[in-house]
C-alpha cells in the first residue's frame, strides 16, 4: 500500500452549488428506471441518471409513493464511473424487503410521475423529504417542454392512503395534515408492522455510502493508523475523520467533561411533529401561515418576492395581533432580506408582546450571540440548555422549534470557540436531517456548518498524524474502538 499524499488540500467541491447552478440539468439524460410493476405497488423507486462530457455519471434516486405521500426519500451521487451506476442500479432492485424489477424507461415518464406525486402529496398537506430540495436539480423544471401524461395513477380509489409504521414518529402528524386538507372521512390509513415497512428502511440505507472501511479488521486498522494506506475516496477520508473524531477524540473529552452525546439530547419518548403544535387558531389564520411558510421555505425566492411576503405578513400581523407566529415568520423574513435592525426591532416586539414564546426566545438568543453576548444568552435560559429545562417536558414538539433550538446551541458554542460542546448539537443536526439543504449557502448556519466540518476535519487529521508512531499497545487499543463504531454503525441499520 502507497502512503498517504501529503499535499495540501484543495478548497471543497460544493455539491449543492453545482446542482442549484443548473448544471446537472444541463447534462444528457443518460438513462432512467423504474420498478417494472409501479402502477401496481404504487410506492417505488425511481432513478434518473445524467452523463458527463467525460462518461461519468451523476445520478437521482428517488422513493416515490404516489398514495399520498410524494417524494419520501432521494438522493444525488454525483460523478461516478458508469460501473459503480449500474452496480448501484443492480442492488437496488435486490435490496428492497419485497424484491421488484426495475425496468429503463423514458424520462418524460419518470418526470410526470415525479411531478404527479408531488403534486398529490401537496393537495395532502404533505411536503417532500428534505433531501429533494437538492435532488431535485437533477431532473427538470415541470414546464411545457414535457409533454403532460394525465393517466398517472394516484391514491387509492381516488383517495389518499397512507401506509406508515405504527411507531413512526411522523404518523399521528400525518394524519393531522390529511384531516386539516382531506378531511377526516376522505383518506385511509395502513398501519404496517415495523419487519413489513422494511423496504423504506433498505431504500434509506441504500443511501449510506458503502466504504471499504466498513469491513476492515483490526490489521487494517493498525495499518491506517500506521499511515501505511492510501485512500483513495475522498468521502472515504471524510467519513473516518468524522469517525475517529467522534469515537476517540470527542468520547475522551466527553467522558472528562460530561458533555452529552447526540442521542442524549432528545428524550425517545418526544414526539417530533411536521406543524406547529398547542394553536388555538381560525382554519384562515392556518391557511394563510401554510402558505406565507412555504413561501419562505422557498429557496429561489428573489428580494422583491420576499418584500411582498413581508407586506403580508404585517398586514396579517395587525388582523391577528395574538398570533405570534406572524411575528416569527415576520423575523426570518428579515434575516432572510438580510436586515439585522429589523429583525432586532421585531424580535423586541415578539418578546414584549409574547414573553413566553420559545421561538421568540431563540431568536433573541441568536441576536445576542450575533452580538457576542454570552451571559446574557446563559441568563435567559437559566444557565441550563438541557431539553427538559427548555421543554419543560413537552412530549411533542414542533420539527422547527426543535430545529431552531439546536442550531441556536450549536452557535453558542460556536463562536466561543467550543467545537466539544458544539459538536452534539451539530451531530444531532447533521444525522437527522435538520440542516436543510436549501440553505442559503452565503448564510451565517451554511458557513458555521462548512467550518465545523473543516474543524472536524483537522483536528482528526492531526490525531492521526500524532499517534501514527505509536506503540503497538496504543495502536490495538485504538483499533479497538474504531472497530466497535463500526459495528455499533451496522446494528444501526
Amino acid at each position: 500500500m502507497s502512503k498517504k499524499s501529503k499535499k495540501k488540500k484543495e478548497a471543497p467541491f460544493s455539491l449543492k452549488s453545482y446542482l442549484k447552478s443548473g448544471s446537472a440539468r444541463k447534462l444528457p439524460i443518460f438513462e432512467c428506471w423504474i420498478d417494472e410493476n409501479w402502477e401496481e405497488n404504487m410506492s417505488f423507486p425511481i432513478v434518473v441518471a445524467r452523463k458527463h462530457i467525460n462518461g461519468a455519471i451523476t445520478f437521482g434516486s428517488y422513493y416515490v409513493d404516489l398514495l399520498c405521500r410524494g417524494i419520501r426519500a432521494s438522493f444525488v451521487k454525483f460523478n461516478v464511473s458508469e460501473f459503480e451506476f449500474n452496480e448501484y442500479i443492480d442492488h437496488l432492485g435486490e435490496s428492497l424487503d419485497f424484491k421488484i424489477e426495475l425496468i429503463p424507461c423514458e424520462y418524460s415518464l419518470v418526470h410526470n410521475i415525479i411531478y404527479a406525486a408531488l403534486e398529490f402529496a401537496e393537495e395532502c398537506g404533505i411536503r417532500p423529504s428534505e433531501d429533494f430540495m437538492l435532488s431535485k436539480y437533477v431532473i427538470d423544471e415541470d414546464t411545457d417542454n414535457i409533454p403532460l401524461m394525465e393517466d398517472i395513477p394516484i391514491g387509492h380509489n381516488g383517495k389518499p392512503l397512507l401506509s406508515i409504521a405504527s411507531n413512526d414518529p411522523l404518523a399521528a402528524a400525518l394524519i393531522r395534515q390529511l384531516e386539516q386538507n382531506c378531511g377526516k372521512d376522505n383518506f385511509s390509513v395502513v398501519f404496517v408492522d415495523l419487519e413489513d415497512d422494511d423496504e423504506e428502511e433498505e431504500f434509506y440505507d441504500d443511501f449510506e455510502e458503502e466504504f471499504e472501511f466498513y469491513d476492515w479488521d483490526k490489521d487494517d486498522w493498525k495499518s491506517f493508523l500506521k499511515d501505511e494506506m492510501e485512500l483513495d475516496d475522498v468521502g472515504e477520508s471524510v467519513n473516518i475523520y468524522h469517525l475517529v473524531f467522534e469515537s476517540v477524540i470527542f468520547e475522551n473529552i466527553r467522558k472528562t467533561d460530561e458533555i452529552p452525546n447526540q442521542y442524549e439530547l432528545l428524550p425517545e419518548e418526544v414526539e417530533i411533529t411536521l406543524e406547529p403544535i398547542d394553536k388555538d387558531e381560525t382554519e384562515e389564520e392556518k391557511e394563510i401561515l401554510s402558505n406565507i411558510f412555504l413561501s419562505l421555505d422557498d429557496p429561489d425566492k428573489s428580494k422583491s418576492e420576499l418584500k411582498k411576503i413581508k407586506n403580508k405578513i404585517e398586514t396579517n400581523i395587525k388582523k391577528f395581533p395574538k398570533n405570534e407566529t406572524f411575528y416569527n415568520y415576520l423575523y426570518i423574513c428579515a434575516v432572510k432580506l438580510n436586515e439585522p435592525k429589523e429583525a432586532e426591532k421585531t424580535t423586541k416586539e415578539m418578546r414584549a408582546i409574547f414573553p413566553n414564546y420559545l421561538l421568540g426566545k431563540i431568536n433573541e438568543a441568536q441576536i445576542l450571540i450575533a452580538n457576542e453576548k454570552y451571559e446574557e444568552v446563559l441568563n435567559m435560559f437559566n444557565h441550563s440548555f438541557k431539553f427538559e429545562d427548555v421543554f419543560q417536558n413537552r412530549k411533542q414538539i414542533d420539527f422547527f422549534e426543535i430545529k431552531s433550538y439546536f442550531t441556536t446551541i450549536l452557535m453558542f458554542y460556536y463562536f466561543q470557540d467550543q467545537l466539544d460542546y458544539a459538536y452534539p448539537y451539530y451531530k444531532f443536526l447533521v444525522s437527522n436531517g435538520y440542516l436543510e439543504v436549501d440553505e442559503d449557502e452565503f448564510s451565517v448556519i451554511h458557513q458555521l456548518f462548512l467550518t465545523m466540518e473543516f474543524k472536524i476535519m483537522s483536528e482528526a487529521k492531526e490525531y492521526l498524524d500524532s499517534i501514527s508512531a505509536a506503540e503497538e499497545e496504543q495502536l490495538n487499543e485504538i483499533a479497538d474502538i474504531l472497530l466497535e463504531s463500526i459495528n455499533k454503525l451496522k446494528e444501526n441499520h
